[in-house]
């Protein structure tokens, strides 16, 4: 089941989220419904959660400082805000908080379950990532930095650092591909996205969500392209640069290409044939 809480200072839109919820999405579970956010972090606090859904004007606590100690706190819970039309460019300044999606009220209850379904599959793959492996987020890129700039340079040396560490595959079966997201200099320095140093985090979220059973590690910013190695059983589908570039229009409003490249069937072979890796 998937765990989600409603937050909404509006009793009225709460009971029909939850009867909407209820009868279109019966694998999910509605934890409980509250009408602020400070109410909403004492029980994620204490309560496992997998998505929170949560209106912005609220007293005490609003959505967007719901959404930031969220993003603090509990990296794992995925965020989607409502809003109203006078809102929107409010709620999309969430961006910094690793927000999903945002929705405009009042709400098109097919979008929402659209929205809802796609959150699922992101809420998966955290939660399975996060069992999987105790590794911290630094512990993880510095790995995949080193392994991407050449301070890992041999098979022996890979082996060291592998098994230091708790990754969700083997050595053996590490098999993988480049990935180079390529944004907009002139959106990256529009207002909206100024906490340009959480963009990666951001970025690496659309490209779990989009591309699912696959890990996601960043290793190199170069002016406006971003840089990643990807771990997986499965090699990139033809239909998966534009999934990318949908989801990164349709959730954090940027234009982008996509480039996969370099493909290895495991890092040894990474170590060992690694050669203009980027261009």
């Amino acid at each position: 089941m998937i765990k989600i809480i409603l937050v909404d200072d509006e009793k009225i839109i709460l009971n029909s989220l939850s009867r909407y919820i209820r009868s279109q999405l019966p694998d999910f579970e509605i934890c409980g419904c509250f009408f602020d956010g400070t109410e909403a972090l004492a029980y994620l606090l204490e309560h496992p959660v997998d998505i929170v859904l949560t209106d912005i004007r609220m007293p005490q606590m609003d959505g967007i400082e719901l959404a930031g100690e969220i993003h603090s706190l509990l990296p794992h819970c995925v965020v989607i805000i409502l809003s109203s039309y006078g809102e929107f460019e409010y709620a999309q300044n969430a961006i910094k908080y690793n927000v999903f999606s945002y929705m405009l009220k009042p709400l098109d209850y097919r979008e929402l379950k659209t929205i809802l379904e796609k959150a699922r599959e992101l809420a998966v793959t955290r939660r399975s990532t996060s069992a999987s492996s105790n590794l911290s987020e630094e512990e993880t890129e510095l790995f995949f930095v080193d392994l991407f700039f050449g301070s890992i340079f041999s098979v022996k040396d890979l082996k060291e650092r592998f098994s230091a560490l708790n990754f969700p595959f083997s050595l053996e079966e590490s098999t993988g591909y480049l990935v180079k997201l390529s944004l907009s200099e002139s959106e990256l320095t529009h207002p909206l996205h100024y906490e340009i140093d959480r963009l990666p985090l951001t970025l690496k979220n659309i490209l779990f969500f989009s591309i699912p059973d696959t890990f996601f590690y960043f290793v190199r910013k170069a002016s406006s392209d971003y840089y990643y190695i990807a771990v997986t059983k499965h090699l990139p589908k033809c239909n998966d640069r534009l999934k990318i570039q949908n989801n990164l229009h349709e959730h954090l409003s940027l234009n982008g290409t996509v480039d996969f490249y370099h493909h290895f069937e495991n890092l040894k072979e990474f170590v060992q044939k690694k050669k203009n890796l980027y261009y």
